[in-house]
């Protein structure tokens, strides 16, 4: 543990609030600067252009960003030429499956060789992925490339009335809560962006009472959560007699597979809320967003998805599920190109969205996970 850590848990909650404003204050800083503004208002109007124009700027951004890791990683230099790739003739799309797969076991072990040596490039915001299919993988994103990911996500947010300072509740699996379990505070306030966090860790039967008094009380209108995490409190919720005293307009589930099930009891539990399916990653993969009517897009102003074969890199047929390979424009700093994310897919070809004029999808597999229950710990998720 840090000194800062060390320092963080010895203070009493008021003053843990404060911490976490401080820090929630300089991330938003560095998110939302004006370069966010830019990007929203430009994603927001590339999403209403046809798909040909949508598919000419993917084409060209592609284009671009290939030739952007083949410069500046050396990495994709050895591995594009052991390819005889002609980086000069790349075409594109047209091109991509001539591009080696970047596996998950490079990016772990080859991660300073995938880094881009561009000053203009360099990482401001470190992130580390979950490890759930191995140990966790160190990286990070330009300060441009953070701030067009949050245009992307807010953009669909924006279609449900959700803005950076919407007031909201994110079920968080940081360990901020010191001494949870004593004092049944199991949330801490980021003032700043109008956000309570509160903890996955402590879904326990004795614990969830609290959950849902706070939530009463402070009646976020956008909650943010693991499907895991508010399925285990909705159910509470619906069992207790409380429903409806929480009402959301939003409820944005991430990170892992959204079942009917959990949707059903979600819907009981917040009457009145929409709930929406999103896929992005922690490593910058590109955006998949519900719309208002339902529909899964692909929004591939975002990057590329490839769906393959499970280890292969050789296309589904029309109708089945694919696990993804994906290529993000939002990843100059470690450039994910054909990259084997781990997840899985499955795409409607030749279906466009009514909204946006994008590829549909038919559903967001993502990896399938268990939930235990265990006397101590109550609910645990991943």
């Amino acid at each position: 543990m840090s000194l800062r850590d060390t320092v963080y848990a010895s203070l009493p909650v008021a003053l843990q609030n404060l911490a976490v404003s401080y820090e929630g204050w300089k991330i938003r800083r560095f998110r939302y600067s004006e370069r966010f503004a830019r990007a929203l208002a430009e994603a927001q109007s590339r999403a209403v252009l046809p798909y040909e124009k949508l598919a000419a700027y993917q084409n060209e951004r592609l284009i671009a960003f290939v030739k952007h890791a083949y410069s500046t990683c050396p990495f994709y230099k050895r591995h594009f030429d052991q390819a005889g790739v002609d980086i000069a003739a790349f075409r594109g799309l047209a091109d991509l499956s001539r591009l080696p797969v970047l596996e998950k076991s490079d990016l772990r072990a080859k991660t300073s060789e995938i880094r881009s040596t561009s000053p203009d490039h360099e990482a401001k915001a470190e992130v580390h992925t979950s490890g759930t299919t191995g140990s966790p993988i160190t990286i990070g994103f330009t300060q441009a490339d953070m701030a067009e990911r949050m245009a992307y996500l807010f953009r669909m947010l924006g279609q449900f009335g959700v803005t950076n300072s919407t007031r909201s509740v994110r079920f968080s699996g940081r360990t901020i809560f010191t001494n949870a379990e004593k004092n049944k505070v199991f949330w801490r306030l980021n003032a700043p962006s109008n956000q309570l966090f509160m903890s996955s860790y402590h879904l326990h039967p004795e614990n969830l009472p609290f959950y849902v008094d706070k939530l009463i009380s402070y009646q976020p209108e956008f909650l943010d959560a693991y499907p895991s995490s508010i399925y285990v409190l909705a159910r509470f919720i619906n069992q207790a007699g409380q429903s409806g005293k929480v009402r959301p307009k939003l409820i944005m589930t991430t990170a892992e597979t959204l079942e009917p099930y959990q949707r059903e009891e979600m819907g009981q539990a917040f009457p009145g809320a929409k709930i929406v399916n999103q896929y992005a990653s922690s490593e910058g993969a590109p955006f998949i967003t519900e719309d208002p009517s339902g529909a899964l897009v692909e929004n591939i102003d975002t990057g590329v998805f490839e769906y393959v074969k499970p280890g292969t890199a050789e296309p589904v047929p029309d109708g089945e599920p694919g696990e993804l390979l994906v290529t993000s424009f939002t990843t100059h700093a470690y450039p994910l190109i054909r990259y084997r994310i781990g997840d899985t897919v499955t795409p409607l070809r030749g279906q466009r969205g009514k909204h946006w004029d994008m590829p549909l999808v038919a559903e967001i597999l993502g990896r399938q996970e268990d939930l235990l229950f265990t006397p101590y710990r109550g609910y645990v998720g991943r």
